[in-house]
């Protein structure tokens, strides 16, 4: 095997996803709970809405998503947040 670097690219796989936002918090919460099996979901909602966060308990410890990250169900059924920009930068929708 080289030791030298490589160039690689991202196999495609196809994943289910949902923005965060504060409008749509019940979506978000059943989206985490539905084939994940959990609803130990922590969710801090200030009284600005626009500033509250959730936390999804994972097998690597615990993701955070702010409003506007996207949370991303792998084809594994792994849950994790990604920020919008990497999301977009990475994800084109399937259809």
């Amino acid at each position: 095997m080289s030791q030298q670097p490589a160039r690689y690219r991202r196999r495609p796989a196809e994943i289910d996803a949902i923005q965060y936002r504060a409008t749509n918090i019940a979506a978000v919460l059943h989206f985490v709970s539905a084939g994940h099996g959990t609803n130990i979901v922590n969710l801090h909602a200030p009284a600005n809405p626009d500033h509250g966060h959730i936390e999804i308990p994972a097998a690597n410890g615990v993701w955070r998503a702010d409003i506007g990250d996207w949370i991303v169900r792998s084809a594994d059924g792994e849950l994790s947040a990604c920020r919008d920009g990497l999301f977009r930068a990475t994800y084109e929708r399937a259809e």
